[in-house]
């Protein structure tokens, strides 16, 4: 098999079963919105999945599992408790993440690139990211409404703000900005 491109100029993709294969698989929908309501990778990981449009990416199936990069490149909801695994690779939300749920990022040595707000719309219930990468926070704002798990270092390219709701916000290695006295970092844990 060979890496496949899946394009629907503006409809909506939906995946109603599991996706299995060790290929890189890139979604384009346009205008549309694409559904990932069963597993991704969880039995023959995907070599890189990439998401691309201007709709809504909405992960309902618990687990997205890739051996390489993950990029989300359409605005993410989440209908689901959600774990993603890259095996190493980057995993990069280049718009808002927003979803009621629980939401953890294994990236191993990979980096875990936020390019916009999470929890702004719908505040997550939970945020855990690990791994040995770096962790960039450049949306401004992570809100949610439990625990903040920072596994990863983490590096500010722009100020950021973020909200637990009275869930602890506990960073296990390293905060830093990009420039010297350029980034601010506000964390609000209620009493957490």
């Amino acid at each position: 098999g060979v890496d496949d491109v899946l394009s629907s100029n503006g409809a909506l993709i939906a995946f109603n079963s599991t996706i299995d294969g060790a290929h890189g698989l890139t979604v384009d929908s346009g205008a549309g919105d694409i559904n990932l309501n069963a597993a991704v990778g969880a039995n023959t990981k995907l070599s890189s999945l990439k998401t691309v449009g201007t709709g809504t990416t909405n992960l309902n199936s618990g687990t997205v599992d890739t051996n390489g990069d993950q990029s989300y490149g359409e605005a993410v909801l989440l209908g689901a408790k959600t774990v993603l695994g890259s095996n190493d690779g980057s995993v990069t939300f280049s718009k808002t993440l927003d979803g009621a749920h629980d939401f953890t990022v294994n990236a191993g040595a990979g980096n875990i690139n936020f390019l916009g707000a999470v929890g702004h719309a719908t505040p997550l219930s939970s945020l855990t990211l690990t791994g040995t990468g770096v962790t960039d926070i450049n949306g401004g704002t992570i809100d949610t409404n439990g625990a903040q798990s920072y596994g990863e270092a983490v590096v500010l390219s722009d100020d950021a703000w973020l909200t637990s709701n009275n869930g602890a916000v506990t960073f296990w290695k390293t905060v830093d900005g990009t420039v010297i006295g350029q980034q601010g970092l506000t964390v609000d844990g209620g009493t957490g």
